[in-house]
C-alpha cells in the first residue's frame, strides 16, 4: 500500500497507482483519506453484480476516510512503517492497534479496540476467575510439556486489522516471544456468559472468531449454572455446536486430546 502527500494528489501516476491498490493519502502531518478504485470500494463493501462480477470500474476513483479502512478491510495498516510513524489519531476517536496496546497499558479499566475505537468492558467477576481458573487448570495439566500455551484476558485476540478482542481465554502455539500483548492464530478461544454480558457483543465476537483461519473450538461457559456450549470447526470448515449441562457432562476436545468435567471448570 502506497502513502503520499496531500500536495501530489492530482500526480497522474497517483491515480495510475490507486487503480491497483489503495493509497493512503496525509495531509496536515496525519493520514487524511484513502484513494482507491471504485472496483475495489465495491469489493470492500459487499456489493457484487452477476456471476460475481463486482461493481463499478477502474475508470473512476473513490475516496473512503482511512479511519474506515483502518477497522472494516484486510489492510493491516499496522504493518505500514510511514504508517506507524504518523501522529495518533486519538483525537479523533480512532486508534491502530499499535497506539491502543500503548494506551490500554495505562487504564485500570479493561478495554478492547473495536473497529478502532477503545470500548470499555465490566470488570471480572469473582465467578468468571473461578471458571478461567478451571479451564486453565484442565488445559494445562493435560497439554503439559506440549506446544501449546495458555492466555488470559491479558492477552488480546486480532480479529481483524482495527479489532483486538479481549477473550477470557485463549490458546495459541507457543511462540519464541510469549510476552507477546495479541494472539494472532488461536486454536482456543473462551468467553464466559455471565448476567452483564452484552448479547450484541457476544455474537459479534463469536462471528469474528469464527472467521479465523485457525480457531478451532469456542468455548462459551454460563457463569450461574452447570452449562457449556462447545462450537467445534468441522474438516468441511462450517461449525457445529454442543450443548452441555450438570457437572458430570464430559466434555471432549478431540483435536487436543483433552477431556474434562463441567464439575473440573467449575470448581466445585
Amino acid at each position: 500500500m502506497r502513502v503520499i502527500g496531500f500536495e501530489n494528489i492530482g500526480d497522474a501516476d497517483v491515480l495510475q497507482a490507486a487503480e491497483k491498490e489503495p493509497v493512503i493519502v496525509v495531509e496536515n502531518g496525519g493520514p487524511s483519506f484513502v484513494v482507491m478504485s471504485v472496483q475495489e470500494y465495491d469489493r470492500l463493501c459487499g456489493r457484487s453484480g452477476v456471476g460475481g462480477t463486482l461493481v463499478g470500474s477502474t475508470e473512476y476513483i473513490a475516496t473512503i476516510e482511512v479511519a474506515e479502512v483502518e477497522t472494516d478491510t484486510p489492510y493491516d495498516l499496522s504493518d505500514i512503517p510511514e504508517v506507524n510513524s504518523l501522529p495518533s489519531r486519538m483525537t479523533d476517536g480512532f486508534m491502530v492497534p499499535t497506539e491502543f496496546l500503548t494506551w490500554v497499558a495505562t487504564q485500570e479499566q479493561p478495554y478492547e479496540l473495536v473497529q478502532g475505537k477503545a470500548v470499555a468492558l465490566e470488570s471480572s467477576m469473582q465467578m468468571v476467575d473461578r471458571i478461567v481458573g478451571g479451564l486453565m487448570t484442565c488445559l494445562h495439566s493435560q497439554l503439559r510439556g506440549s506446544l501449546w500455551r495458555i492466555f488470559t484476558g491479558r492477552t488480546f485476540v486480532q480479529t481483524a486489522p482495527g479489532t483486538l478482542r479481549r477473550a477470557h481465554l485463549c490458546l495459541e502455539r507457543a511462540a519464541a516471544d510469549d510476552g507477546r500483548p495479541a494472539a494472532k492464530q488461536p486454536l482456543l478461544v473462551a468467553e464466559i456468559l455471565t448476567p452483564v454480558t452484552d448479547p450484541q457483543r457476544l455474537e459479534e465476537q463469536l462471528n469474528e472468531y469464527k472467521a479465523l483461519s485457525g480457531l478451532e473450538y469456542i468455548l462459551v461457559p454460563i457463569a450461574a449454572i452447570f452449562s457449556l456450549r462447545v462450537w467445534r470447526r468441522t474438516e468441511h470448515g462450517s461449525w457445529v455446536d454442543d450443548l452441555y449441562k450438570g457437572p458430570d457432562a464430559t466434555v471432549r476436545l478431540d483435536r487436543l486430546k483433552v477431556a474434562f468435567r463441567l464439575a473440573d471448570i467449575y470448581d466445585t
